[in-house]
């Protein structure tokens, strides 16, 4: 808060109105922090102040910059300061080294309905229209069959076994990605979508379209990371899928499930960025590999990841010819797990050096991909 002092000695006429006005000034701050709509005050129009209403108004209609495909980021986000905070910057981060050439619009999912303070923030830093849609308990919550208290005795006695082993909301995200996202009406009409996790970081300019190149390429899933999940996160989750594939035979990448001596490679394609043809997830190969996955409740019994169950899903569904990693793409999805481009003539455009990259950490898998024979 700002005061105004005033000496007790004599005030001159002459002061007077300049006091006056400064005290206006002052006043018009006072009532006017957090606030982030312009207006003019009297007699001073050509100094901003700002009143206390936060405006977003939904677009009446989305623009989509190829005729030929529609894409869309896609991000989901919860209402609190952080996390609206992390996709700011998130998005901040692809507008300046990709999406202004473009303006791709945005559409942003939460389990609450965002404030309008957080929808204002956050449109106003695309190019391209904002979307926020709120998901119900079917698509953020537990599956229809799923025991609530023997997922919540999974979760107190994995607490100390694995990262989010009692997060509830771990679970229900890792179930939304995973599959029901792809049954949201909204989806239903992108060809593509670009994941963005609030956060994550895009250290290079990006001097193509990648939505242009995986549909020239008919590329069907792509990548940045690859890294082992922990095997007490999904100790039966292989075992699984290898009795789905007994009632629907047929592997096409069976190597990326289990390795030559029969164990489950834990190996899954980070989709922290990830682009993805939403004509393979809403197919109805996907769609029956995921609600047998979900029937199973390895997502709530177990800790079973959103980007563990898409991997193998992968594996099943698809030929190495139809995944693409990003090898001309910066990726930062935390302090170790990065990828800059090894090019000299890319990285040294970027805010990354290759040395860092994850790639050399014993916790990546991307070694599996690669060695994983061509269609």
């Amino acid at each position: 808060m700002i005061t105004l002092c005033i000496s007790r000695r004599k005030v001159t006429r002459g002061g007077v109105p300049f006091l006056a006005a400064i005290a206006v000034l002052v006043f018009a701050y006072n009532a006017s922090l957090y606030r982030t709509i312009p207006t003019k005050l009297p007699f001073f129009s050509s100094i901003p102040v700002y009143r206390n209403q936060w405006n977003y108004s939904a677009p009446s209609t989305i623009h989509y910059p190829k005729q030929e495909f529609r894409a869309a980021f896609v991000a989901f986000v919860e209402d609190n300061h952080e996390s609206v905070g992390n996709l700011k910057h998130t998005i901040r981060d692809v507008q300046d080294n990709f999406n202004q050439q473009y303006n791709y619009p945005f559409f942003i999912f939460s389990n609450t309905p965002l404030s309008m303070e957080h929808k204002e923030l956050v449109a106003s830093l695309s190019g391209g229209e904002v979307l926020f849609h709120t998901v119900d308990e079917t698509m953020y919550g537990y599956g229809n069959n799923t025991n609530h208290r023997t997922a919540e005795q999974s979760r107190k006695q994995m607490k100390d076994q694995v990262a989010y082993g009692d997060d509830i909301h771990y679970r229900y995200r890792s179930r939304f990605w995973a599959g029901m996202i792809f049954r949201h009406p909204a989806i239903q009409t992108l060809d593509y979508y670009w994941r963005i996790d609030p956060g994550t970081e895009y250290p290079c300019p990006i001097s193509f379209d990648p939505f242009q190149y995986m549909h020239d390429n008919k590329i069907k899933l792509s990548f940045s990371l690859a890294l082992y999940e922990p095997y007490e996160a999904m100790p039966s989750l292989c075992d699984t899928v290898d009795k789905y594939i007994e009632q629907n035979p047929g592997a096409s990448m069976y190597g990326l499930i289990r390795d030559q001596n029969g164990e489950c490679t834990r190996c899954q394609f980070s989709n922290s960025f990830q682009i993805g043809d939403l004509n393979f997830f809403k197919s109805d190969a996907y769609r029956a590999y995921f609600d047998y996955i979900d029937k199973a409740n390895g997502i709530f019994y177990e800790r079973w990841s959103d980007s563990m169950i898409q991997s193998l899903g992968a594996g099943l569904l698809l030929e190495k010819k139809d995944i693409h990693r990003w090898e001309d793409i910066g990726f930062r999805a935390s302090f170790q797990q990065l990828y800059c481009p090894t090019e000299r003539s890319l990285w040294l455009r970027c805010a990354c050096r290759p040395e860092n990259n994850f790639d050399t950490n014993p916790l990546s898998c991307i070694s599996t991909y690669s060695k994983l024979p061509n269609n």
